[in-house]
């Protein structure tokens, strides 16, 4: 029976049908009466993403074995079963060899073959999504930045508009002032001419009046008159 495992193959080739010996055509034998049409798993250890796999005897054929009932070798389901074309990589006698071999499956079995790709799948979104998630976070970060930037330019340019008002403002009202101290320094010099003015007047009215010459008699401004006329 060790030689009859040792001798079998998943799929003959030439160079097996080439070999003679006894055990070879007992190997050949059983290898013919296989049907290799649909395969039967043992997905027991799928999660490690190890799946086993050999062609339907005669009687599971005749029971409709992997083809119209689950094609697991632990499921009997009937139910929603799905065709599975499936790339068959496996070590044989020490040598890797592939096959495309065809499976029957029950959901539950289907999620089983496929639970390497579907957790690598999951995982790839994740990661997209991480990606996505770290991506915007980082854009709005950046936008943030950007409006925290630009509210600096226009403060400081409210600030340098704020210090030309300033300015603006210093030099009125230093004009201002300077108007104000000519207007002030002219209503001094006017007020120091009316005050000269006053000055002169009260030196005028209040100086003593000549004292007042006696009234001449009528006679006397005659003799006056003819004492002119005649020198």
């Amino acid at each position: 029976m060790g030689t009859d495992l040792k001798l079998s193959r998943f799929l003959r080739t030439e160079e097996d049908d080439a070999d003679t010996s006894w055990e070879a055509r007992i190997a050949k034998k059983y290898y013919d009466k296989l049907f290799k049409e649909y395969c039967i798993a043992d997905l027991s250890r799928y999660k490690e993403g190890k799946v086993a796999m050999r062609w339907r005897t005669q009687k599971e054929v005749v029971e409709g074995r992997g083809q119209f009932t689950c094609g697991s070798i632990h499921c009997t389901s009937s139910q929603t079963l799905r065709s599975w074309e499936v790339k068959f990589a496996y070590l044989e006698n020490g040598e890797r060899k592939n096959a495309l071999v065809k499976l029957r499956l029950c959901p539950e079995c289907s999620y089983k073959l496929n639970y390497r790709k579907i957790k690598e799948q999951e995982a790839h979104e994740k990661e997209a999504k991480r990606r996505k998630k770290r991506k915007e976070k980082s854009r709005k970060k950046r936008r943030k930045d950007e409006y925290e930037e630009d509210d600096v330019n226009i403060h400081r340019e409210g600030d340098g508009e704020d210090d030309r008002r300033r300015k603006g403002k210093g030099r009125r009202h230093n004009e201002a002032g300077s108007g104000s101290e000519s207007e002030s320094e002219q209503e001094g010099d006017e007020e120091q001419k009316a005050g000269d003015g006053q000055s002169e007047a009260s030196r005028i009215w209040g100086a003593p009046l000549p004292e007042a010459e006696p009234e001449k008699s009528r006679a006397e401004e005659l003799d006056d008159y003819f004492e002119g006329l005649f020198q």
